[in-house]
């Protein structure tokens, strides 16, 4: 391959810049010469699969979308509904679009309040780990076979292979 079209969409909904996250480890890249990245901002999540459709139409080899839903039932509901467009649009298209949903509910207390310093830990490290698979995917997409069943969790800790 050689110029990559990575696409990066995030949402304003979000309270991280999420999508900066991952534009700076795509630039830390040693790959970044052959990459052309766009980035674009978009108000909620379910605005998130018109724009990777769109991205997809123009050429994107890839998309990474990014949301942070709430801890509020309504909040789980949409985000369901948004990650069912974008799997809608992989489907149709036949390019991935990796869903990097940080959702509040994942870093609440036990008084329903946000654990702030958590929800920052899980947006970059979330974040970043999509990125690199982004990249894998793209530029070395049989170093993804070479980590097939080893229960990576991208956010977490790794859970190993049962092997």
């Amino acid at each position: 391959m050689s110029m990559a079209n990575i696409v990066v969409i995030d949402t304003t909904f979000s309270t991280v810049n999420m999508g900066s996250i991952i534009c700076d480890q795509i630039n830390s890249s040693d790959l970044i010469s052959d990459i052309k990245l766009e980035r674009y901002t978009v108000p909620g999540f379910k605005d998130l699969a018109a724009v990777a459709r769109r991205s997809i139409d123009s050429g994107a080899d890839i998309v990474l979308a990014t949301a942070m839903p709430g801890p509020e039932a309504i909040d789980e509901s949409c985000a369901k509904d948004a990650s069912f467009g974008l799997q809608m649009v992989q489907a149709l298209t036949g390019v991935s679009v990796l869903e990097v949903f940080v959702h509040m509910s994942e870093v609440l207390n036990a008084d329903r309040s946000i654990d702030e310093a958590k929800l920052i830990d899980l947006c970059e490290n979330r974040c970043r780990e999509h990125a690199d698979n982004a990249l894998r995917m793209v530029f070395t997409p049989e170093s993804m076979v070479d980590r097939a069943g080893s229960g990576r969790r991208q956010g977490g800790a790794d859970v190993g292979s049962v092997e």
